[in-house]
């Protein structure tokens, strides 16, 4: 991770990069980019974007490894949701779904490479980058992105 002088935002366990001036922003931007070489290390400008708007340190979730995903995210059912826990092995430890309800089957979430996203919920791509204990809901005309702290520490 990049290790900038960043304070920590109100009431939760992340770093507070929003708070940044849009010129603040565009530096941690550039320093990212610049320690990192011309590859990102798999993270989209979008990606960045997303975790520089939402004060995330960006963490990326490569296309060869996987997802959890329900099926009824190819059936435009809404919202979409997400979250993430910490990564093992050769998955990034998102969970994706569709609906007002996280079912408890044992055969909900599918594995599925980050590489088929684009055609199963590519609406969901650009919110790879955030890290654990990143959770994410979205609907037509509608984003929300927060941290769950009990994500990371269960």
């Amino acid at each position: 991770m990049v290790s900038l002088d960043t304070a920590s935002c109100p009431g939760s366990d992340t770093v507070c990069l929003s708070s940044r001036s849009p010129w603040q922003a565009w530096e941690y931007k550039r320093e990212f980019v610049s320690k990192r070489g011309d590859q990102t290390n798999g993270i989209s400008n979008q990606q960045l974007d997303v975790c520089l708007r939402f004060g995330a340190e960006p963490l990326a979730s490569p296309a060869d490894m996987k997802v959890g995903i329900s099926r009824n995210v190819q059936d435009g059912v809404v919202p979409i949701n997400g979250l993430r826990h910490a990564p093992v092995g050769d998955t990034t430890s998102w969970y994706i779904w569709a609906g007002e309800e996280l079912s408890e089957d044992s055969d909900f979430f599918v594995p599925l490479h980050v590489s088929h996203l684009v055609n199963w919920c590519p609406q969901v791509i650009d919110y790879l980058a955030l890290p654990p204990g990143s959770r994410f809901l979205l609907a037509p005309d509608y984003e929300d992105i927060w941290f769950d702290a009990a994500i990371v520490h269960d």
